[in-house]
């Protein structure tokens, strides 16, 4: 590997792994930052009202020392952000919005809605809930698209000047390019041979939501240029599904055991530039459709949606085995596996599945117990 493509490479993963030092770069520089919590929340409004998105996460290395002083939240991913924005490591954010795309962000947002009338001490951005459903209903549509115009309307107002139809449109096209750009990465390591490895796409895709979107789009074209001459990587391929990772950590260690991750099927990874919204459309429509019926995951569509996706998406990667992993507090994925190993085994590709991955600083010991287990 060439000199530029470490040099880019370690600069993604240092930004994957401490986003906020860039975050806050952009913000005393002007930026004005709005952070998001879920999948649903379209970037494109948020780019359109004049914010940099930074999509929040926990962080499974850090101890929660408030106990339940904030409240009790049972899912261990969103329990560890309400520790991270009530301990301040995101006090550079102006606003917030969390979406519904699991049931755990909704007692997110009421317990941060009750931190902020009983702890003003507790520094929190504006807040706002945006509710889309996922019901295949078209009254659940219509529901959906009051949504999403309530979303641009709140945005527009914390702004202070309303979102023209002009503005959203230029950022869906400007989102598109972005999606495909993070296609090319997809290639890279999906391709016959891999030449980019799972744990370095999972970094690139993850500083697609962390950072600025023209220092990502630098950072992005140097790799992917870089990286196409170098040389290719050999193992079992690999597909990820289950729950989502926001750290490289447990694809390292599945590296580390000789396979090679192709594609996954988490909202860190893939599913996040699948589906590119149509432009031909009205905004509130195509924000809409895509939320709705693009990429589905698991906590939200139904058994033959997800074994569908799935099985394709396995085959367009050329994976020779699924790997599940579920991290406790999480189950949706696990409902679905017996259905997934049946229609994959019949066409030749083997599936395994590792259940209740702590998270923390043991989760990739487990995910490389059981692979061991495996071999």
């Amino acid at each position: 590997m060439n000199n530029s493509a470490v040099s880019a490479l370690d600069e993604a993963h240092a930004i994957y792994t401490d986003p906020d030092s860039i975050a806050r770069r952009a913000k005393s520089n002007g930026a004005r930052i709005c952070g998001y919590i879920g999948s649903d929340v379209p970037e494109e409004l948020i780019l359109a009202a004049g914010y940099v998105p930074i999509r929040v996460r926990g962080d499974a290395y850090q101890p929660l020392a408030h106990g339940d002083r904030y409240g009790h939240l049972a899912e261990p991913v969103t329990r560890s952000i309400l520790a991270r924005l009530a301990d301040g490591t995101y006090d550079y954010l102006d606003a917030l919005i969390i979406d519904h795309s699991i049931d755990a962000h909704a007692l997110l947002f009421f317990n941060l809605r009750q931190v902020r009338l009983m702890l003003p001490e507790v520094r929190l951005p504006r807040l706002h809930f945006f509710d889309l459903l996922h019901l295949s209903h078209l009254t659940t549509e219509r529901y959906n698209r009051d949504r999403v115009r309530e979303l641009a309307d709140t945005l527009g107002r914390w702004s202070g000047c309303a979102i023209s139809d002009e503005a959203i449109s230029r950022e869906i096209a400007s989102g598109n390019a972005h999606r495909a750009a993070l296609a090319e990465v997809a290639g890279l390591r999906s391709g016959q041979p891999p030449r980019l490895s799972g744990s370095d796409a999972l970094a690139l895709i993850g500083c697609a939501m962390l950072m600025p979107r023209r220092d990502f789009a630098h950072l992005l074209k140097g790799i992917v240029h870089d990286v196409q001459s170098q040389p290719p990587l050999h193992g079992r391929r690999l597909f990820i599904t289950g729950s989502n990772h926001e750290s490289p950590d447990l694809y390292r260690a599945i590296e580390q055991k000789g396979s090679v991750i192709v594609g996954d099927d988490h909202d860190w990874g893939d599913r996040y530039f699948a589906d590119p919204l149509d432009e031909t459309a009205h905004w509130i429509d195509a924000i809409t459709d895509r939320a709705m019926f693009g990429a589905p995951a698991a906590a939200k569509y139904g058994l033959a949606e997800r074994i569908k996706y799935i099985t394709d998406r396995v085959g367009e990667t050329g994976a020779e085995m699924l790997l599940s992993i579920n991290r406790s507090g999480d189950d949706a994925a696990l409902w679905e596996f017996p259905d997934l190993k049946a229609a994959l085994e019949r066409g030749g590709i083997a599936c395994a599945r590792v259940e209740h991955v702590p998270y923390d600083n043991t989760a990739a010991q487990a995910v490389e117990n059981m692979l061991g287990e495996l071999r």
